[in-house]
């Protein structure tokens, strides 16, 4: 028997009625149901009535039944304090358990970390005021060892945004079951205050087996098969069945790498062992120029560079190859990618309103562009609406179809509806469909890598850089056909790659693979006409819409009074040019949004000296958005109250901003723009001799301490970014899972051309010192400041080199400590723009201790005293090591750069200095769309029309 999954349909919403609100809960057999015990009984009081709900809203058949608590028994008073936080509810009207009998888990101790699923009903995700309960899939990484109070913590991914420090959004999560690899292991009982109520906590599952009283009920009214016993869910991200449940082990375990820590300790060995060969050389460098030459100095540089080669040979090569293995074994990971691609389209779909109304448009088979179809192949005429192209997929073998239509005629909902469907259909055996967005295709990157990048990105620690996932499995789980492809956007692709894309797409697609592509008719017919076609696909062709389409549509958003007389007379024939321009879904919804927000009489639209042509109406409609968005109105918040002007010219930057391939905003890139670097790196440069000269004025050291320091901040930053990225990517390389593009230009190329841009402000800063005031000299000799400048920046070398190398083994291997400071860990943009600052504290806290070493260091080389703790030592040593701290991150973290980009675009009225909550309300707004670690404009003609004069 294979390993079962948790069904969805057993998802139970729990109301009591009482102080605790409602909860979730999970259906254990026909009369029984699994939740919180603080569901039940609150602040000392049992609840007195209980309500369930059993059922998934999507799988219909939804049962309301009554339910009293059976476990721990309520006439026996308060329960117990060991007790765990755990309760069983019996229904007064059994209902069908569907699948199989649940089987429990107990994660090995002092695993790695483990991938969990399950659902509930968290507060963020109802709807109507929140008083319509939505299911929310739970999903993310399992830390088996914590200090959390309920004994496991649950690092979700999704952190929903609370609108008041009073809401929790995972409120009405508890009560939810847990699942590892099929295995009910725990069930949520408490989200984090500390971390803003967005992790959550779980209870071990075994904490209640343990109880007799409680298995007994769960044999007695649970499903007929069920068992009490536990299976161990291994590091392997497999099962092992103990003797208990009489299964079988497995036969051998899985390799297990070297200890990080050997490859750890070797890495910060090298790099101290080269910080050593670059003092000692400053050190017989000095000596030798004064006339002193010792071959034992200058043998020593050369002895501590063979014993880092050494070292890297002997321990660093010795650690890699242990997580490299292509085992092949997709549902490792596999449901997890399910659930997660499911949850994303489920939240794209609720944005644009499908949840409540889905357009049915209309399509024809489009024969004159599939390779060899007749129109027999296509079915019955009167299902051809793009919400039954779920049976034409069926009946395709293969499974392969070509989705035409104009801009905006609906291709993007039609592919997510379709799968939408499949993923909610299919069991954890099926393929797992994928929307993948063909924008920005490298034909110079082969077909596979390419997907697999993309999906790595969108979902880093399910099979991204934080994941445990070989980027060869993940390529060839996709040349399996254990995912499949839905590819939208063919003609976003430039023009001369497109047959080319065609050609790879027709040669990795086997007799047996499916794919569905998307595309404007345009681009399709014109790589027909080059005989680049997909093999065996259906190709259809989505009609434009009707009157009564889009009357369905208002009357789904209660806005069909308003819009009667436009209906009237579209229906009549009347209104032309109106019947034209709302000819797609999205004229529709545009329609919708921009006469629901600004609130005027949509009956203007007929007006033909102003609309003469249906162009003429969808360009209104598309400029329009944005002031109906922005627009404050009454009842809108004032913090979402930007002005239109201002936000359509703050916008039309972003789009001018955004990357020409894929039209992502990738806010780390806006200073990327030669006239802007050159703009901000003068100002800066101007403002740093210019606070140098201020201080000169004051006090020669600490003038000389800001100059000295920003350099040796430089130095030490630069050597930290190059140590870093290149131990990340030496561990990424030996792990070989598939690789980020944030921050991806650590390397000494991007360090040596950071270096360069900044060095002109940091000597011209020093040589304007030497010239007006001259540099403070520790010593009598003048010369020793340059000595005491040379040797402080080869320590803040070998301090950067050491501290990159150190960090990065750090944050990479113990990822639970990387999880509160990495970028690479965010799940949106802000919250990536949150987690980068992070990184800028910590990374500036580092380079200020280590400009503090360097120029405490230089100070004790140059002083013939040594470090003689005087007022000027310690204050030389301050300014330049808060100097540093300034000056440093700015080579290793976006958040600096971005936030000078930012200031000197908000100076220019081009960007608001509310950047966050700006694009927070584009999104909500139904202008921009989240895809990955971006933005992008939600629909493409939004994007030219900004950008069109």
């Amino acid at each position: 028997m294979g390993v079962p999954t948790w069904d969805p349909k057993r998802v139970v919403l729990v109301r009591t009625g009482g102080p605790s609100g409602s909860g979730s809960g999970y259906l254990m057999g026909e009369q029984l149901v699994l939740t919180a015990l603080h569901v039940v009984f609150h602040e000392g009081q049992w609840a007195k009535r209980v309500r369930v709900r059993v059922g998934h809203p999507l799988f219909g058949d939804l049962v309301e039944s009554r339910a009293e608590v059976c476990w721990p028994d309520p006439d026996a008073g308060a329960p117990a304090h060991d007790l765990p936080d755990m309760a069983l509810l019996r229904l007064d009207t059994p209902v069908e358990a569907h699948g199989e009998a649940v089987r429990f888990g107990r994660p090995q101790e002092g695993t790695r970390r483990l991938a969990f699923e399950g659902a509930g009903f968290p507060a963020f995700a109802a709807e109507n005021g929140g008083t319509d309960a939505q299911v929310e899939y739970l999903h993310g990484q399992l830390t088996v060892v914590s200090t959390a109070s309920s004994g496991w913590v649950l690092d979700c991914p999704v952190w929903p945004e609370y609108r008041s420090a009073r809401q929790r959004p995972w409120a009405g999560t508890s009560g939810a079951a847990v699942f590892c690899h099929g295995r009910l292991i725990g069930v949520v009982v408490e989200d984090n205050l500390d971390l803003g109520w967005r992790r959550l906590h779980a209870v071990p599952i075994q904490e209640a087996l343990k109880h007799d009283s409680f298995c007994e009920l769960m044999q007695d009214y649970g499903h007929r098969d069920i068992t009490t016993s536990t299976e161990e869910v291994t590091s392997a991200h497999e099962t092992a069945v103990t003797a208990a449940a009489g299964g079988p082990r497995p036969s051998s375990p899985a390799p297990s790498a070297v200890p990080w820590t050997v490859t750890g300790v070797a890495y910060m060995l090298v790099t101290t062992l080269i910080g050593c060969a670059i003092i000692a050389a400053f050190l017989n460098l000095k000596q030798f120029l004064g006339g002193r030459f010792n071959i034992a100095g200058t043998l020593l540089p050369l002895v501590f560079v063979l014993m880092a080669w050494l070292v890297s040979r002997l321990l660093i090569k010795r650690g890699g190859g242990g997580g490299s293995d292509v085992s092949g074994e997709y549902s490792r990971w596999l449901p997890a990618l399910r659930q997660a691609e499911l949850q994303r389209i489920q939240s794209d779909l609720r944005l644009r309103g499908i949840d409540k109304f889905a357009t049915d448009v209309p399509w024809t088979p489009a024969v004159d562009l599939a390779a060899s179809s007749s129109r027999d192949m296509y079915g019955n005429d009167s299902g051809w609406h793009v919400r039954r192209l779920l049976s034409l997929w069926r009946a395709a073998r293969p499974a392969r179809l070509l989705l035409s239509g104009p801009a905006g005629s609906g291709k993007s909902v039609a592919l997510a509806l379709l799968a939408r469907q499949l993923l909610e259909m299919s069991g954890d055996a099926s393929p797992v469909p994928v929307v993948v967005s063909l924008a920005g295709w490298d034909a110079s990157t082969p077909f596979y890598p390419w997907i697999a990048t993309r999906l790595a990105e969108r979902y880093p620690t399910i099979v991204g850089e934080d994941s445990t996932v070989p980027a060869g499995e993940l390529e060839q789980a996709l040349q399996s056909n254990s995912m499949l492809l839905f590819l939208d956007g063919f003609d976003e692709i430039h023009v001369t790659a497109r047959d080319t894309f065609l050609a790879r797409l027709s040669e990795i697609l086997s007799t047996d693979g499916s794919c569905l592509l998307a595309s404007r008719e345009e681009a399709l017919q014109e790589a027909t006409s080059s005989n680049y076609l997909v093999r065996g696909a259906l190709a259809v062709r989505l009609q434009p819409v009707t009157a009564s389409h889009f009357r369905k549509f208002l009357a789904a958003f209660d806005s069909q009074e308003r819009w009667e007389p436009v209906l009237q007379a579209m229906e009549s024939g009347t209104a032309p040019t109106l019947t034209r321009a709302f000819g797609t879904p999205l004229m529709h919804w545009l329609g919708l949004k921009v006469f629901e927000f600004d609130r005027k009489d949509p009956t203007d639209l007929a007006d033909a000296s102003r609309f003469p042509t249906a162009e003429k109406v969808q360009r209104h409609l598309l400029t329009s958005i944005v002031a109906a968005v922005f627009e404050p109105t009454a009842g809108r918040s004032a913090d979402h109250r930007f002005p239109a002007r201002k936000a359509e010219r703050w916008l039309t930057v972003l789009a001018r901003h955004s990357s020409p391939a894929d039209g992502s905003i990738r806010w780390w890139r806006l200073h990327k723009h030669w006239k802007t670097q050159l703009h901000i790196l003068l100002a800066c440069g101007v403002l740093f001799i210019g606070a140098t000269l201020v201080a000169a004025a004051l006090s020669r050291l600490i003038a000389t301490a800001l100059a000295e320091g920003g350099l040796w901040g430089v130095l030490c930053g630069g050597a930290f970014t190059l140590t870093y990225g290149i131990t990340r990517r030496s561990e990424s390389d030996r792990r070989q899972t598939t690789k980020g593009t944030f921050r991806d230009d650590a390397d000494l190329r991007g360090v040596i051309w950071r270096l360069a841009r900044l060095s002109p402000a940091l000597l011209g800063a020093i040589a304007t010192i030497q010239v007006t005031v001259g540099l403070s000299t520790p010593a009598p000799q003048t010369r020793e400041t340059w000595w005491m400048l040379g040797f402080g920046a080869a320590v803040a070398v070998a301090c950067g080199s050491f501290g990159g190398s150190f960090a990065a083994f750090l944050l990479l291997r113990k990822s639970h400590t990387d999880a509160g400071r990495s970028p690479r860990h965010a799940q949106s943009p802000r919250d990536l723009l949150e987690r980068d600052k992070l990184t800028t504290a910590v990374v500036g806290l580092c380079m200020f201790a280590a400009t503090f070493v360097s120029a405490a260091a230089a100070w004790a080389f140059a002083d013939s005293r040594g470090l003689a703790i005087e007022w000027s030592v310690i204050v030389f040593a301050l300014a330049a090591a808060i100097t540093g701290a300034i000056t440093g991150p700015p080579m290793f973290t976006a958040w600096p750069v971005f936030r000078v980009t930012h200031l000197y675009f908000c100076l220019r009225g081009h960007l608001p200095a509310r950047h966050n909550t700006f694009l927070e309300v584009a999104h909500s707004g139904g202008i921009l769309r989240t895809e990955g670690l971006t933005y992008q404009f939600r629909h493409v003609l939004m994007r030219a029309s900004l950008l069109q004069p």
